[in-house]
């Protein structure tokens, strides 16, 4: 996070994170201001399912009902959805459009302002996916995307682009690409889950 806030000691232990080695937390009062937002707002919602499937599934309805509140539609407000690998951010951005679908809202997160700046929109996403990800072809259709390491150079390009420029308002992403989304900005960062599988330890 590159914001200062109040309680970082405890966001760090929440995240597994060591305060003292990896952490430095500015007093917020030398945050800058931005009267167009407000002050930042961070909110900590808890799940009780031990089970990683079921709590992830679990996450999926607030996490579309947040985005719902804080992107309306034809605003230019963005989100960032951060998620565990590769294998979430495919099944999160699939829920997420289909939960648009299912309340008759299938372009709440597309960001065209008109029928000629979406058909030239899926014009784009066909010359550059082409016989690809059809998953991804489909909800940058509807405004969301997803990013992992396991996408080329040319769609990490063509979805941060669209990202920057509005027409994706939401952009589901892995977390080790945290860093590398360090060139894009949006109104609401949702971190969906920080738990990770470590493959050596064979343990989450």
């Amino acid at each position: 996070m590159a914001s200062p806030i109040a309680n970082a000691k405890d966001v760090c232990e929440w995240l597994g994170v060591d305060f003292s080695e990896h952490a430095f937390n500015f007093h917020p009062s030398v945050r800058a201001a931005c009267p167009s937002i407000g002050p930042l707002q961070m909110n900590i919602v808890a799940f009780d399912h031990n089970n990683r499937a079921h709590r992830l599934l679990q996450m999926g309805k607030p996490v579309y009902n947040l985005l719902r509140r804080n992107l309306p539609q034809g605003s230019d407000s963005k989100a960032l959805v951060f998620v565990p690998d590769r294998k979430q951010a495919r099944h999160t951005a699939l829920d997420l459009v289909n939960y648009c679908g299912s309340d008759d809202q299938p372009e709440v997160f597309l960001g065209a302002r008109s029928d000629e700046q979406t058909d030239r929109f899926a014009k784009d996403i066909e010359s550059v996916l082409g016989s690809g990800d059809q998953a991804l072809a489909r909800v940058l259709g509807f405004g969301v995307a997803f990013l992992h390491s396991g996408l080329t150079a040319a769609e990490t390009a063509f979805i941060k682009t669209m990202f920057s420029r509005g027409l994706v308002r939401v952009l589901v992403a892995t977390n080790d690409l945290s860093w590398a989304l360090s060139d894009v900005s949006a109104d609401l960062v949702v971190i969906q889950d920080p738990e990770k599988y470590n493959g050596l330890e064979k343990r989450y």
